[in-house]
């Protein structure tokens, strides 16, 4: 507890978040996050910002705006041998502070395919194929018959893509031995087992397709061609909406609920603690926009804030001394409108 020259404070230093803003240099709404090639990338929606000395710790040193990348950064995408910054001006090839544009049109993700040097870009206009060569890209064709902004998407297997729009629902695509669209592009809605066809996402939990809706979460069963809720998941965390949800690869699914941070921590095999407690401290932090959960390393999972990013350690240990005890001595309210203006209450040991 601090005492101030207007009033009392307290400070929370066992708790194991930290804010990453412009007191570190970085300026902005928090939108993405990257560790690659032993450097911090924290996007915004102001640029790229790097730290000036590199480091494993966030706080350790100030970041600074990587020229060129200034505007809304997107996203993230690590493909093969490579880190490409998606931004509203496009995407670019990210090396050190070094951008090389690859396209010219707003780009939301990139992904890697079965061939290698061939990726998949999503952006405003649709889904596109780009070669890479010699360290060279180049864009070799587009999806056919979509033409719908594709933010998210998630291979179901070799052949087949899935790409979730904000208000149309989830589009299911196949491909040839080629990557060449095998039969009619598939819309998937309420008419096929979801609750709607509005804020549809989905995500890779362990190497299992998630769909998040506004009713819960959703599997898709390949035979019957519809969609139910996946019960297994409803039943840790309930039906409410789920804005982004991530795993750790072993014991952890972190998940941003109601604009709220929940830690699903599988105790055994099958079994599951719905941690939310202790981040009633940071909530009103996360922003609304565009919710994003990136984890950086073992003890750095960062969330995308109102002012920058919210930095998590699940390994700090959180010592909370439960004899503590406060005493109050007198309480005083001085609104006219309030019935109680002073109280004094009676101590006893």
């Amino acid at each position: 507890w601090r005492w101030l020259n207007n009033g009392i404070d307290y400070l929370k230093i066992s708790l194991p978040f930290s804010l990453i803003n412009e007191e570190v240099g970085i300026e902005g709404t928090g939108y993405a996050a990257a560790r690659y090639d032993n450097k911090i990338y924290l996007g915004t929606n102001n640029g790229v910002f790097i730290q000036k000395n590199e480091s494993n710790k966030l706080q350790s040193h100030p970041f600074k705006i990587i020229a060129g990348s200034e505007g809304q950064v997107y996203n993230f995408s690590e493909v093969e041998n490579g880190l490409i910054l998606n931004h509203d001006r496009g995407s670019f090839v990210l090396k050190g502070v070094n951008l090389t544009q690859i396209q010219n049109i707003g780009s939301w993700k990139f992904i890697n395919t079965k061939i290698p040097d061939i990726y998949i870009g999503g952006s405003y206009r649709g889904i596109s194929f780009f070669n890479k060569k010699y360290d060279k890209w180049t864009k070799i064709q587009t999806v056919e018959g979509l033409e719908e902004s594709s933010r998210i998407m998630q291979f179901e297997n070799d052949s087949t893509l899935w790409m979730t729009h904000a208000s149309k629902g989830a589009f299911r695509i196949e491909f040839d031995s080629n990557l060449k669209v095998q039969k009619a592009i598939k819309n998937f809605g309420k008419k096929d087992g979801l609750p709607s066809n509005i804020m549809i996402n989905v995500y890779s939990l362990n190497n299992q397709l998630v769909f998040t809706t506004e009713n819960g979460i959703y599997d898709f069963n390949s035979d019957s061609q519809t969609f139910s809720p996946n019960l297994y998941f409803n039943k840790w965390i309930g039906s409410d909406y789920v804005s982004d949800i991530i795993s750790n690869g072993s014991t952890s699914i972190y998940y941003i609920q109601n604009k709220k941070f929940g830690n699903l921590y599988q105790k055994e095999f099958g079994t599951y603690e719905n941690e939310t407690n202790i981040f009633k401290h940071i909530n009103k932090f996360i922003s609304d926009d565009l919710s994003n959960i990136s984890i950086l390393d073992n003890n750095n999972v960062l969330l995308g804030a109102k002012e920058g990013f919210i930095a998590y350690n699940p390994n700090k240990k959180l010592i909370i001394n439960k004899n503590f005890q406060v005493l109050i001595r007198k309480v005083e309210i001085q609104s006219p409108t309030d019935s109680l203006s002073s109280y004094n209450p009676s101590y006893s040991d």
